[in-house]
């Protein structure tokens, strides 16, 4: 049946704060149970102009749309590898408690105008090693348990990697063979130097901040490549 309205107001009529709910909470129950077809207008109530559409870079391969960013790497002839290597983010580095480096190219910054939650999304592939590299000073790992990890950070990357939420991928620990064809010993399978891997992180933010959102690595194997990634964030003000 159609909406009716419990309380109707004239000029003159006294408000109350009860008969307001009243109508608001008679409103709820119609649109809950369903609209009815009188009710529709004929007329189109959503135009072209009231639908913001994204703007896409092509050079970056970036879509950002009224609620934030898309994006990624993807398969295909202009594939560009990312990398990670002990050497320079991990127990490569011989530190007190390792180093954890951003990934070049997967992080996104914005200033927030009002209070907000963000949503990031993230996906990897990688091949990791092989790394028959034997235990030397300062890689305390032994070849079979050597691992790389991604993980999510927010803003300063030393106060803000989300370890928590860290993916790990497998060393291919058999090493490359020393004649034609040359490669890796063993082909990248799964639990045995591939993975793909994927999280998601939210956070609330306050009005003026600077946010920036992307990829940090930590890693035990002297080489990794990221073939494939993908990041998103979406962002919402409360």
């Amino acid at each position: 049946m159609a909406y009716t309205k419990p309380n109707t107001f004239v000029d003159g009529t006294t408000l109350t704060a009860a008969d307001l709910q009243g109508n608001v909470d008679a409103l709820r129950v119609y649109l809950h149970n369903g609209v009815i077809q009188s009710d529709l207008n004929n007329a189109k109530f959503i135009t072209t102009r009231h639908i913001q559409p994204p703007r896409f870079s092509a050079l970056e391969g970036l879509q950002q749309g009224v609620t934030g960013y898309q994006g990624g790497q993807w398969s295909g002839s202009l594939v560009r590898l990312q990398f990670a290597t002990s050497y320079f983010q991990g127990n490569g580095r011989n530190t007190s408690n390792g180093a954890w480096t951003r990934v070049p190219n997967t992080a996104f910054s914005f200033d927030l105008r009002r209070d907000a939650k963000l949503l990031f999304h993230w996906y990897i592939e990688v091949e990791a090693g092989p790394d028959d590299v034997p235990q030397v000073t300062g890689r305390t790992n032994a070849i079979d348990d050597r691992h790389v990890y991604f993980a999510p950070y927010y803003g300063v990357l030393t106060d803000t990697k989300r370890k928590v939420n860290a993916q790990e991928v497998q060393n291919n620990k058999s090493g490359f063979r020393s004649t034609d064809p040359y490669g890796p010993d063993e082909g990248y399978t799964v639990c045995n130097g591939y993975g793909q891997r994927s999280g998601v992180y939210s956070k609330s933010l306050t009005a003026g901040t600077e946010a920036e959102f992307g990829l940090c690595v930590y890693s035990e194997i002297d080489r990794s490549a990221v073939v494939n990634w993908s990041i998103a964030i979406e962002a919402w003000y409360l």
